[in-house]
């Protein structure tokens, strides 16, 4: 429910290299509570739900996955990210959380051919204040939309869950 990018922009920030507009995006984001999001979702039913704070969303995503023989593939061109994120990955404002989030789950991705290094960071950025990972039946998606819209929630439909594979993700371009 909230674009990528805070522990990124923050460490920015730090290293006095993020723009002030930025900044103010990423602070403005964290400041959005996950209330109305949370009441969408309890309201429709879903199958499972994780913030995305400091494991990063592959550190969450594999949480949820953990406990199931399941699958997710998720379509980097689908994963929200926040203003200037990218420019600053390459200008190497890359948090230490993030670094230790990509080592701790390589073993569990299989990356489509065209990922680049900064596709990697951005999946394990630890974030602050992230949004919400849900994962819902095909039945409910548009019962869920429909709830979050009502409530002007920002959402982001990034993946889908697969029966068992070799690896917990799977990520496409």
């Amino acid at each position: 429910t909230k674009p990528l990018g805070t522990g990124i922009i923050t460490t920015a920030a730090k290293d006095g290299i993020a723009k002030k507009s930025d900044l103010d995006e990423a602070i403005m984001l964290m400041n959005i509570l996950n209330k109305d999001a949370s009441e969408a979702m309890v309201s429709v039913g879903v199958n499972a739900c994780t913030d995305v704070t400091g494991f990063g969303l592959a550190g969450h995503l594999l949480e949820m996955l953990r406990s199931n023989e399941l699958t997710a593939k998720i379509f980097m061109n689908k994963i929200p990210v926040m203003n200037g994120v990218n420019d600053l990955i390459e200008r190497g404002a890359i948090p230490g959380g993030t670094v230790r989030n990509l080592e701790s789950v390589v073993d569990d991705i299989a990356w489509h051919k065209s990922a680049k290094e900064s596709d990697k960071i951005l999946v394990c950025d630890a974030q602050t204040s992230g949004g919400l990972l849900i994962s819902v039946s095909s039945e409910k998606l548009t019962a869920l939309t429909e709830e979050l819209n009502s409530r002007s929630v920002r959402h982001y439909l990034i993946g889908e869950i697969l029966a068992s594979g070799a690896k917990k993700i799977i990520v496409e371009a």
